[in-house]
């Protein structure tokens, strides 16, 4: 999809005060969030002390009743040591098992070499190539749920687990970011590639068991990842999931936090989220969970 940049112009008198005024609004309010950070972490510091023995038990009892993820994440070898390894050293871990899925080796990373071509013309057979590796050589019966995230997603995986325990593995379901055509006609909807998607176990099985061995159902030559996705899901009657809260809110971002601010005006006539987005985003609030 094309993400068109928006052209903003105003005068640049009013723009230079404006910006001062953010400027030092900014400055004020990073102030006070850091020194509110501080005594919130010491406050926190204090109470696990306190009860360090109690704590870990309910965060063992947290983990024991949710679901097992196995994550894999789509990176390239330019990104190993630009993306690849913060993600190992922050999300990742959180995950029941993860992967990384390249076109190359690499000793510091768990990462699988899928010996294929790089490129956006390439995602969809990465892909498939990636949930076929998974299949074949992960013992899936030791999982729950399956998320495919690339590598510029941020997930937080309790979050994650919070809301899919509330599922069973077993239904023929899926959660992402939902879009649709702009040609309303079709009534056709995939999952936002870039916020990441998450199948459960049976929609993992169905998908690689009798989507990809056949070529009328997912096994196109298309480039476009989640469109293509979207449509295999569609042809497999595995439905998707709206996973917003009981508020409204979004739980899978197709943007980054700075993009959020900007992009999401509603009133902007070339904003493709809103243009895309099968569930509306009333204002920027509508990200906040």
């Amino acid at each position: 999809m094309n993400n068109n940049n928006t052209i903003l112009t105003t005068n640049l008198n009013l723009s230079n005060f404006l910006l001062g005024l953010l400027v030092g609004a900014v400055g004020t309010a990073l102030i006070l969030i850091s020194q509110f950070s501080d005594f919130q972490l010491q406050f926190l510091q204090s109470k696990w002390t306190q009860n360090k023995q109690g704590n870990i038990k309910l965060i063992n009892k947290f983990y024991a009743k949710s679901p097992n993820i196995f994550c894999w994440i789509m990176t390239a070898p330019k990104y190993h040591r630009e993306r690849a390894d913060h993600i190992q050293n922050t999300w990742a871990p959180h995950c029941d098992k993860y992967l990384f899925m390249s076109s190359s080796n690499d000793n510091k990373l768990p990462i699988i070499n899928l010996k294929v071509k790089e490129g956006r013309n390439n995602l969809w057979e990465k892909t498939k190539s990636s949930f076929k590796y998974i299949y074949d050589n992960v013992n899936i019966s030791n999982y729950d749920w399956f998320l495919k995230a690339d590598d510029d997603t941020f997930v937080i995986l309790e979050n994650l687990k919070k809301l899919l325990k509330n599922y069973s593995s077993q239904s023929l379901i899926y959660f992402g970011a939902i879009f649709h055509f702009m040609d309303s006609s079709l009534n056709q909807t995939y999952p936002s590639g870039g916020a990441g998607y998450v199948l459960s176990k049976a929609s993992l099985r169905k998908f690689v068991e009798i989507g990809l061995r056949n070529n009328k159902i997912c096994d196109s030559k298309e480039i476009y990842e989640d469109l293509e996705i979207g449509s295999c899901m569609r042809k497999l009657n595995i439905s998707v999931i709206d996973s917003r809260d009981s508020k409204g809110k979004h739980r899978f971002i197709p943007l980054s936090p700075d993009n959020s601010l900007i992009k999401l005006n509603k009133e902007d006539p070339n904003n493709w989220v809103h243009s895309y987005s099968q569930f509306p985003y009333e204002t920027v609030n509508s990200l906040i969970n």
